[in-house]
């Protein structure tokens, strides 16, 4: 099969970078094509797109939703949620729905719950960052054993070190070996103090398995974060794999599948008391060689049968199999899709377009000139469709009539300036079964062939739909500018609306309209039904173009007039002015939205806080400038910040810079924060 794995992260120094490592061997002898994809969807190192059989990931967005690759995708799910900030458990489950499967990977029911409570499907099946089986080496028969462990300890520099007690008292003793990377994430001497410390090992996926094996013994006690969801660490499959004597934490999943090949030790007891526990074993597992070679060998036993990579990768490629063939069982109900059409390109991109789809249980309803369909419809076999003439009808007449053609419990409309994921259609379809809404609806950006702009990846809310009803006074230039960018953000082709809609619709106000007959009907929902939508989460709509200002240009070109002469009546929120003018709204005529209709959204942290140009903000003056501040120009968010907190020094330091600078000699410990931020090393260490 071909894959592409996306690699949101782009960090080479953590087990990600490990897991992908093994991940890419695994796939290479079983036969399998593995590329992999960098935020933007591209090939790294290639800068182009690759047709998978299936996308996948275990890394989750930075802090919003992003573009996720338009294959069918796999989320990985192995990480504890605890692990992350309030936000990051809230972009998780946004997450999950960019995903066509989301993969429980410990079968853990408190992972299940978390990804059902999402509203996504949870595969449960064995699946996490294990080792290739080739990678397996034979236990040591005859050997000195010393304790081996490797992290990143990034809690050392964040917080208060876990189990730092512990680690001094067996550095002291001279029985363990330590390693971790030296920079990590931009923080460096994670395992300063330490004796025991013995620098990096290659991120190879296999020079830790010979590091291991050499030491004879692994200390694999996994976070509170990982007990608290009955899942571990990867570290256990590592030890088992190199044919280690492995010490671990009595975390149910290991006492479930290693029973008791493995050392356990109770972790709700002081770290003195779990230092003398480790010590007893690693000189009992000396005393005793052979005993000792059995327990490694029994470990080894369970790993090689239940979590190798190579079994795991196996099955995942069977579970997509599966999820797929189920995808195209669970198509009973027809989609109506309203398309209008103008020439025979845009035909054909119809006709592409929905071959393409995952959902395929569809009827089109052509709008178009006479005879425009009958020149191809050859050319539109197998699709099933029905033609609505346009000829001397207006746009409103031609939507009254296309809907009396609806066969299906599900329709939406279609653009051709709007190009659709092949999950687009299911994907709204699955969210809607479930939903008491009368519409669903997905996230947007434009794809650029360097870099995917995002356009909406939040829920339109209530008082958004509603602003185009709004007549404001003050600001209504900027008023105006949000409302035409809320319909680049909501057009036709990305939401899916219940036939059940039309309850609430009135015919002669479908023959007002001269375009923008979905917003018409989100409208109705809205307004007279008080329902507001289901967001999908998923971005599975987009443009093409460079820029926000060339898609509007290109698709909305009728504003063009308007925005220029600060007239926004002739476009499309005129029509509905009128008709919803006699309705009970309830709206906030004072609400103004915030939508960056300039650069769009930024949905990930180098977004979010962009490098400055590489210049100075300031010219260096005076004794107390400090050499950093030339790097501070690069980030002019953290140089505020500092600028800010130093604010109390107004009086004696009238100089911003001067301010920063002698806030920072006087606060070591928060000039130690912004060195490890810009990455650079200080001159007092």
């Amino acid at each position: 099969m071909k894959i592409l794995f996306m690699d949101f992260i782009g960090e080479k120094k953590n087990g990600e970078a490990e897991f992908l490592a093994r991940l890419k061997y695994c796939a290479k002898k079983a036969g399998h094509q593995l590329e992999v994809a960098d935020k933007s969807g591209k090939i790294i190192g290639k800068n182009k797109d690759f047709e998978s059989d299936f996308a996948v990931t275990c890394n989750i967005f930075d802090f919003a939703p992003m573009v996720i690759a338009d294959q069918f995708s796999v989320f990985l799910h192995w990480a504890p949620s605890d692990f992350m900030a309030s936000f990051q458990e809230d972009t998780l489950l946004k997450g999950f729905h960019s995903f066509d499967a989301v993969i429980n990977g410990y079968e853990s029911p408190k992972m299940e719950k978390t990804i059902l409570n999402s509203g996504n499907k949870s595969i449960n099946m064995a699946f996490t960052a294990s080792v290739p089986l080739d990678y397996c080496l034979a236990p040591k028969k005859d050997c000195q054993r010393h304790l081996f462990y490797i992290g990143i300890n990034r809690e050392n520099q964040l917080s208060k070190m876990r189990y730092r007690e512990l680690f001094e008292i067996l550095d002291k003793q001279g029985v363990l070996d330590i390693y971790g990377p030296k920079v990590v994430y931009n923080m460096g001497k994670t395992w300063d103090g330490f004796q025991s410390y013995k620098g990096e090992i290659p991120f190879d996926g296999k020079s830790v398995i010979q590091k291991i094996n050499e030491a004879g013994i692994v200390l694999a006690l996994n976070s509170p974060m990982h007990n608290a969801a009955d899942i571990v660490s990867a570290r256990i499959f590592e030890a088992a794999a190199a044919g280690a004597v492995i010490i671990a934490d009595k975390n149910p999943y290991i006492k479930k599948y290693f029973g008791d090949s493995i050392f356990y030790v109770d972790i709700n007891q002081s770290e003195s008391e779990i230092s003398k526990e480790i010590l007893i074993v690693i000189e009992w597992c000396n005393n005793n060689k052979k005993e000792a070679y059995e327990m490694a060998c029994a470990s080894q036993k369970v790993f090689k049968q239940y979590f190798t990579l190579d079994k795991m990768l196996s099955s995942l490629v069977d579970a997509v199999k599966t999820a797929k063939q189920e995808m195209k069982t669970l198509q009973n109900e027809t989609v109506d899709i309203i398309c209008q059409v103008s020439n025979e390109r845009e035909l054909l991109q119809l006709q592409t377009e929905m071959g393409r789809q995952f959902y395929q249980n569809l009827h089109l309803v052509i709008c178009c000139k006479n005879g425009l369909v009958s020149k191809l419809s050859s050319r539109l076999n197998p699709l099933v469709f029905d033609v609505v003439e346009t000829d001397a009808k207006t746009y409103g007449e031609v939507i009254s009539s296309a809907l009396q053609k609806l066969r299906g419990k599900y329709f939406m409309f279609w653009n051709p300036h709007v190009f659709m994921h092949k999950r687009h259609i299911y994907k709204n379809v699955s969210l809607l079964k479930g939903s008491e809404q009368l519409f669903a609806y997905s996230g947007s950006y434009i794809r650029n062939p360097i870099k995917n702009i995002v356009l909406n990846n939040t829920k339109i809310t209530k008082d958004e739909f509603m602003a185009c009803l709004a007549s404001r006074f003050e600001n209504f230039a900027e008023h105006d500018n949000q409302v035409l960018f809320l319909e680049t953000l909501f057009t036709e082709n990305l939401a899916l609306f219940k036939k059940e809609i039309l309850n609430y619709v009135l015919d002669k106000e479908l023959k007002q309209l001269s375009s923008a007959a979905h917003y018409y009907l989100a409208l109705c929902s809205v307004v007279k039904a008080h329902k507001y939508g289901q967001f999908s989460y998923a971005l599975t709509a987009f443009y093409k173009g460079e820029n926000i200002a060339e898609v509007e240009k290109q698709v909305f070109p009728k504003r063009l007039h308007n925005r220029e002469n600060n007239r926004s009546c002739g476009t499309y929120f005129k029509d509905l002015m009128e008709i919803f003018f006699c309705y009970d709204k309830d709206i906030d005529e004072t609400f103004l939205p915030k939508r960056n209709y300039t650069n769009g959204v930024a949905a990930t942290f180098e977004e979010m806080f962009p490098p400055a140009p590489l210049q100075p903000v300031y010219t260096p003056q005076g004794p107390f400038i400090d050499p950093i501040l030339y790097e501070l120009g690069r980030y002019k968010f953290l140089y505020a910040l500092l600028g800010a907190l130093s604010r109390h020094k107004k009086k004696h330091y009238p100089n911003r810079q001067e301010r920063i600078s002698q806030y920072l000699k006087n606060h070591k410990v928060v000039k130690k924060i912004v060195l490890r931020l810009l990455g650079i090393k200080s001159t007092e260490e």
